[in-house]
């Protein structure tokens, strides 16, 4: 079990440093590319996602989510528009951008990470991808915790 813990902590490790490699070539904050993320992932699964949503996703002040959403609509990363049911509402939308570069600069590590996965069968990729999500929920949960303690 401690190995599959040390795994889990140097992969997250080694995609963090990958993050920020991407961050020192485009010039982009970290925090920036990971609300990117954010708001391409919810476009993608069809859920409207507003500042307060983001700021909740990463932990974010308002006055952090202003400024960082200032940076992402400077580099052509997001759009703000109203809702439709809700004028009042400000949703935040990817642009094509968002998608190409996205795509570009996580290429080599999302093609890495498929090579790797093409060794396994598709049962033992079911049992990968649950033990994943249960570690996610488990730290979901144990970060929630946190949120509750003074």
């Amino acid at each position: 079990m401690r190995e599959v813990g040390d795994a889990v902590r140097r992969l997250g490790l080694q995609v963090n440093s990958y993050v920020a490699a991407v961050s020192r070539r485009t010039g982009h904050h970290a925090s920036d590319l990971h609300a990117v993320a954010v708001v391409r992932r919810a476009a993608e699964r069809g859920e409207p996602m507003g500042a307060g949503d983001l700021g909740r996703a990463l932990g974010l002040s308002p006055a952090a989510v202003s400024a960082m959403l200032h940076r992402m609509e400077r580099a052509g990363h997001v759009q703000r528009t109203r809702a439709g049911d809700d004028g009042r509402r400000v949703l935040l939308v990817p642009t094509d951008q968002t998608f190409e570069d996205s795509s570009h600069l996580f290429e080599p590590m999302t093609e890495g990470f498929s090579q790797v996965l093409e060794d396994y069968s598709p049962e033992q990729l079911d049992l990968v991808a649950e033990v994943l999500d249960r570690l996610r929920d488990a730290t979901a949960g144990a970060e929630r915790e946190l949120g509750h303690r003074p």
